[in-house]
């Protein structure tokens, strides 16, 4: 969050919250409670806020199909957003022709759904973002999923996920996907997995828990055995509480947690795995330590599934150092055209949580 937030009336103050699929900015009056969202014409995406200077918003705008740009708002009368100046310092943005993008609403069956209730906080927006459009471009259709649990939905849905990581998500990824081909936007006999931190979660459980739909997978730091990541994680707090159990600085993994945390792992449905797995990981990464992808990778070996691991020193838990970020995306391209069935017309690739 920016702290330069406040108007020069000193009664507003301008946010930026996940609201649905979107990030948007929110011009508060923080006498009243009176609630304004900021709107530009012509932006579909995502605004997000870099500060307030003077009554000037100065705001991030992208799309899935148009790269970030900055936006100046010169605001008259911060209660009435209406009366706002748009400046685009570049001039209208250049969107790319040759990525298309939807957000389809998906309401999982009857079947499906489950009543339990937490989680993992963080969901997938419609900005920018590189590595998607990187696969685009290489001929890939991507699919981006916000199980229950993701932010921007209200607190109920993201307390839903409480006690139930490793099947409601990996659930609602699965249905998700199963309406998303039920369209004949992708072919469904070349479909594959990836994402990173508990997005690898969720990719190690499907291809354990589906082991004939994915072609291939591939994860950046995923967390694999709940079990053994307890005693080597910094987010202690994160494991109690996503398998539904309270957390304070006494707390222990005793024999009422570890058979629960077992049975939401990765690890425990490892047995049916059957698509080759890409584990790339960060040796300096706390959260969720290599030991996670390593035990993995040792699990697969055994069975004698195709696995390869990368390992990239100087890199934590995002990957994000440039030469590192810029080797997985081009070894996850070459590992998944590896896998590719011989006459594949758009494979479709399931993003969760990147």
């Amino acid at each position: 969050m920016s702290r330069d937030v406040w108007f020069e009336d000193n009664v507003h103050i301008a946010v930026c919250s996940h609201f649905r699929s979107r990030l948007a900015v929110f011009v508060i009056n923080t006498d009243s409670g009176k609630i304004q969202r900021v709107e530009i014409e012509g932006e579909q995406g995502c605004v997000s806020l870099l500060c307030v200077s003077k009554n000037v918003l100065v705001l991030q705008c992208s799309s899935p199909n148009t790269p970030a740009h900055l936006v100046l708002g010169k605001v008259d009368d911060p209660s009435d957003l209406s009366k706002t100046t748009w400046i685009f310092l570049d001039g209208q943005p250049e969107s790319f022709d040759w990525l298309s993008w939807k957000i389809v609403c998906h309401t999982p069956s009857k079947d499906r759904v489950h009543k339990d209730f937490g989680g993992p906080n963080t969901s997938f927006d419609s900005s920018f973002i590189d590595i998607v459009a990187f696969f685009v471009r290489c001929g890939y259709a991507a699919v981006m999923v916000n199980y229950r649990g993701s932010l921007g939905f209200g607190q109920d849905s993201v307390d839903s996920l409480l006690g139930t990581i490793g099947t409601q998500d990996v659930r609602d990824v699965e249905s998700a996907m199963v309406e998303v081909l039920a369209k004949g936007v992708a072919d469904g006999n070349s479909i594959f997995a990836f994402g990173g931190s508990h997005g690898g979660f969720l990719s190690t459980h499907l291809i354990g828990q589906y082991p004939d739909t994915f072609k291939a997978a591939a994860t950046r730091n995923p967390v694999t055995n709940l079990v053994s990541m307890f005693s080597t994680t910094d987010i202690k707090d994160w494991i109690f509480y996503q398998a539904g159990i309270p957390f304070n600085l006494k707390s222990l993994a005793d024999d009422k947690l570890l058979p629960q945390l077992w049975k939401a792992s990765p690890i425990a449905y490892v047995e049916q795995v059957k698509a080759p797995l890409l584990l790339m990981l960060g040796e300096e990464d706390r959260r969720v330590p290599p030991s996670q992808g390593i035990e993995f990778w040792r699990a697969l070996r055994a069975r004698n599934v195709p696995v390869r691991l990368l390992s990239y020193p100087g890199n934590n838990h995002s990957i994000a150092n440039v030469d590192a970020e810029a080797d997985c995306m081009i070894n996850t391209l070459v590992w998944f055209n590896k896998h590719l069935p011989g006459k594949t017309v758009n494979p479709v690739l399931s993003f969760i949580a990147v």
